[in-house]
């Protein structure tokens, strides 16, 4: 038997000896009877493009695209995509791109554009797709006019089926169809469209509701003030789970920077307020917004949503008894605290 550091180690070798995929962006102009794909690597300069003349086209682009990323060692990061082709409806289009995500990891995205010839229209979309990332190849998120997180479309309700049995797919059906006669409309509030797991839950679930037409969304508070991300990641989280320094202490400035935030960003969320039934907070950071909220709207049903580890042994001490206090004084006006389904996570006076 291989010892778990020795096996650890040869995974990490054999990982280390796999080569750096240099990462690239497609454009896919489809017409009736053929398609131009234009790759675009801004690594060597330049785009190059592949014309394909078959009647099967989306087997066939697929069947290419791997091709390439094989021989030349590539990864596709994402595809824009425009549709001309009279033999493709809206059904096949929408697996082609749950297929592209599903199987070849490329984020599938729809775009028009104009063009005078179909490779100039390809090298655009190509644009089109490498413009919604940033540098590192990290999704650039997009957000409406009011801060809500405008999540990508990447797969179909199918395709979520196939992934449990029945009853429990039907489970989710029969509640999202209750959930849709009673008028429920959900506000899911974050500090961070990126980066942290909540963000990568909300974004998971966004893409279900919307396949369900379940109306809900998802705001993030702004934050010019990088004051703020010091005070609740070092002087909430930190403290809350045992893992601050001792000398570290929510003090009196900074929390009335913390609620002077958060006032500001209640007031710019006042008609989404008023419009939700249901709003959810996402852990300590937009907590403060739950008296403005009772306020606003008395009759909307407020969870907050614990997602972090708090060391509920310590809440005694000074250090963290005088951070969760803080935080309490809002939480405690919220209709229902969730948790992880572990109890020292969650304080004795919840």
């Amino acid at each position: 038997m291989i010892e778990a550091k020795q096996l650890h180690k040869e995974k990490q070798e054999i990982y280390y000896e796999i080569p750096k995929k240099n990462p690239l962006y497609l454009g896919i102009f489809i017409d009736t009877g053929s398609c131009t794909i234009a790759v675009f690597d801004k690594a060597n300069g330049g785009m190059e493009t592949l014309i394909i003349r078959e009647q099967d086209i989306l087997p066939a682009i697929l069947e290419t695209i791997r091709d390439f990323a094989h021989k030349k060692n590539v990864k596709f990061i994402a595809a824009g995509i425009m549709n001309k082709s009279e033999n493709i409806n809206t059904e096949t289009l929408d697996e082609f791109f749950s297929k592209l995500w599903l199987e070849d990891d490329i984020v599938p995205f729809s775009f028009k554009v104009s063009g005078i010839s179909e490779k100039s229209k390809a090298k655009k979309l190509a644009s089109e797709a490498k413009k919604q990332f940033l540098e590192d190849n990290i999704v650039d998120i997009k957000f409406d006019n009011n801060r809500r997180v405008i999540c990508s479309h990447l797969v179909r309700p199918v395709d979520y089926k196939k992934t449990i049995d029945a009853q429990d797919y039907n489970t989710l059906i029969d509640l999202a169809e209750k959930t849709k006669k009673r008028g429920e409309r959900v506000a899911f509030f974050s500090s961070t469209p990126r980066g942290g797991g909540v963000a990568l839950m909300r974004h998971s679930l966004i893409r279900l509701y919307s396949q369900l037409g379940v109306d809900v969304k998802w705001y993030v508070m702004g934050n010019e003030n990088p004051e703020i991300f010091q005070i609740t990641k070092k002087k909430f989280h930190n403290i809350l789970q045992g893992v601050a320094p001792d000398k570290e202490v929510l003090t009196d400035k900074e929390k009335k920077a913390f609620l002077d935030w958060s006032t500001k960003n209640a007031r710019s969320f006042n008609d989404v307020f008023k419009w939700a039934t249901t709003i959810v907070i996402d852990d300590p950071q937009p907590s403060g917004m739950i008296p403005y909220i009772k306020k606003v709207n008395p009759d909307a049903k407020i969870i907050y949503r614990s997602h972090i580890q708090i060391d509920t042994s310590l809440l005694s001490e000074p250090q963290q008894n005088n951070t969760w206090e803080f935080i309490w004084q809002n939480v405690k006006l919220a209709d229902i605290f969730v948790s992880h389904p572990i109890e020292e996570f969650v304080p004795p006076m919840v």
